[in-house]
């Protein structure tokens, strides 16, 4: 009988370090793969793609893990907040919200519920999760060590398009305040392993100095990174977690984790002296003067929405048109505020666009979360906080999450983290694995197709767009164009339409407006405008391009819009600067 079932034993054993292999690496390298892309953020950043590639995985094989154990773990906070998660989507229901299925970061909530609900599966041990820890604090010491490879060596204009001149070094995450409030996360995730093990396991352990010493790596960045968000996260963090650290480490290992942490501010304000950047750093220290005239105007927004929002997916068009409103009526407001698809705060994106339905579905989340927080006692209930705050805090001030996938999975893990401080786990047998076992092998095979053509798409339009002689014919070898649907589209109907005119053919200008006027009701930018405004002057449509003109003036008074008035046609979007086509007009 034992000979019979030790095979299925190992399977299972194995589906299971399977699993916890490929979560660890996810958070060492798999978040960490660079292509050139032409822009944008989500899944139009490689290693946005990469990250769920290797999410992917992991979530088929503990989905096939439970298959085999036909046991399913769930936890009281995780009902909840999926409970929360429906209520947040809900208004996504309503008429004014379109369809739910074209707005992204529905997908990334899905997966990211998944993922979470995934992590309890396993059941980690204190040692896997100190493990699964660990990987994660070599993923941050490797975008250290790539930081400081852009700050000390990459040139200007170089293979990774980063020179010294900046001063920034952004790690893979494009975006510095992405990669402060990373590194911050980091930083007071180093202290809380380091105040985990017990002082008998702590003794003559080199990962217990590697964590004391890794301020020395981090600080620096954070301080050159200039980024408001990572400073304050990384401050209020390690505050928070002094006090329980006081009580579970040696004197003499946490006053030299505090004086590397010291020094690594110390280095950092030294070479930034020496790129006569401190003048630089010191302005970044006062708030923002956008965010403090934008945020009155989305709070005026949501009260004139208050209870269902302005539909999911909505938010730049709603804003627009209503800073514009208030621009016009003659309150001093930010109106015409280019290319603003997120207020840079989360609690106010989702009240605004789901109105009091989606808000009280984030309160409650948060509410329940903090009700576990409390119940550790205050001692680690603030060190679990100061371990959140980076990330939460970044998202009342950006919009981490969509610009950075691992930011996303890496809060859920410590939401598990906590959650599996209470014990409070119920195990229920399944009747049936068929549908677990199903998803296990069609979620990682369908979502890595997925994102690996889409990684095909991005890397044909950035040769596409970075070679002025491309023939357009390169674009058919697309397998999957709908991440990349907009910019595909632009790309062809102007070559089209510029094929076209040369050959004095202008029917290619209609289907090029029409594609320009859809995409103004969902990104009404002044770039869409005014390559609007030159196409119907080109073709003489000259009362559209009128009231064009004046819709353009008063959505963005701060702008100056230009009429065709010869051969050249300049089109504005999707063009870091200005695109001049030389033509014969006929």
């Amino acid at each position: 009988m034992d000979s019979l079932t030790a095979p299925g034993k190992t399977l299972t054993q194995r589906l299971n370090s399977f699993a916890i292999w490929t979560l660890g690496f996810l958070f060492v390298i798999g978040f960490s793969y660079f292509q050139h892309h032409p822009s944008g953020d989500g899944l139009l950043l490689s290693f946005n793609t990469g990250t769920w590639i290797v999410a992917s995985v992991f979530i088929g094989l503990t989905l096939l893990y439970v298959a085999r154990i036909q046991y399913w773990v769930s936890s009281r906070l995780t009902r909840q907040l999926l409970l929360c998660l429906g209520l947040i989507l809900l208004p996504g229901l309503l008429p004014k919200s379109g369809d739910l299925l074209e707005v992204g970061r529905f997908y990334g909530l899905l997966g990211g519920a998944l993922f979470l609900v995934c992590l309890t599966q396993l059941r980690l041990s204190e040692s896997q999760t100190r493990s699964v820890i660990m990987a994660i604090l070599a993923g941050v010491i490797l975008q250290a060590i790539f930081g400081w490879a852009q700050f000390l060596e990459l040139v200007p204009e170089g293979w990774f398009g980063y020179g010294p001149s900046t001063t920034r070094p952004f790690g893979i995450f494009r975006q510095p305040n992405v990669m402060g409030s990373f590194l911050a996360t980091g930083l007071v995730l180093s202290a809380f392993l380091i105040g985990w093990q017990n002082r008998e396991e702590s003794k003559n352990c080199w990962l217990q100095w590697g964590c004391v010493l890794l301020p020395l790596l981090i600080v620096p960045l954070l301080v050159m990174l200039n980024s408001r968000a990572g400073w304050l996260g990384a401050l209020v963090g390690v505050a928070m977690i002094l006090p329980w650290l006081y009580r579970q480490v040696e004197t003499r290992k946490l006053l030299i984790w505090l004086i590397a942490i010291f020094a690594g501010v110390l280095i950092g304000l030294a070479l930034l002296a020496a790129n006569d950047q401190l003048a630089t750093t010191a302005d970044r220290v006062q708030i923002d003067p956008v965010r403090r005239a934008m945020y009155p105007v989305v709070i005026d927004l949501f009260q004139a929405n208050i209870f269902s929002g302005v539909g999911l997916g909505n938010f730049e068009s709603a804003f627009n048109a209503f800073a514009a409103d208030q621009y016009a009526s003659g309150e001093a407001v930010p109106s015409g505020v280019t290319n603003l698809h997120h207020p840079h705060n989360e609690l106010l994106f989702w009240a605004v666009e789901g109105g009091l339905i989606s808000l009280a579905g984030l309160l409650l989340a948060a509410w329940f979360v903090l009700l576990r927080v409390i119940k550790l006692g205050w001692l680690k209930g603030l060190a679990f906080t100061g371990l959140f705050f980076p990330i939460v805090l970044h998202t009342q001030t950006e919009y981490p999450f969509y610009h950075s996938a691992i930011h996303w999975l890496l809060f859920l893990f410590l939401i598990y983290l906590l959650d599996s401080q209470s014990g409070e786990m119920k195990v229920n047998k399944l009747r049936s694995t068929l549908l677990i076992g199903t998803a296990g092998v069609v979620i990682p095979v369908c979502i890595s197709a997925f994102m690996i053509t889409t990684l095909q798409a991005a890397a044909i339009l950035q040769r596409f767009e970075s070679a002025p002689d491309s023939p357009p014919e390169m674009l058919l070898d697309i397998v999957n164009p709908m991440v990349w649907r907009d910019r595909l589209l632009w790309q062809v109907r102007t070559n089209i339409m510029y094929g076209g005119i040369a050959r004095g053919d202008l029917s290619g200008v209609p289907p090029f407006i029409e594609l320009i006027t859809e995409r103004i009701e969902d990104k009404p930018r002044w770039q869409n405008y005014q390559d609007l405004i030159f196409a119907h002057d080109f073709i003489e449509q000259t009362d559209q391009a009128d009231a064009l003109y004046e819709e353009a003036e008063y959505r963005f008074p701060t702008r100056d819009f230009y009429r065709l008035e010869s051969g050249t046609l300049t089109l504005r979007s999707y063009e870091p600067e200005p695109v001049e086509v030389e033509i014969e007009q006929p």
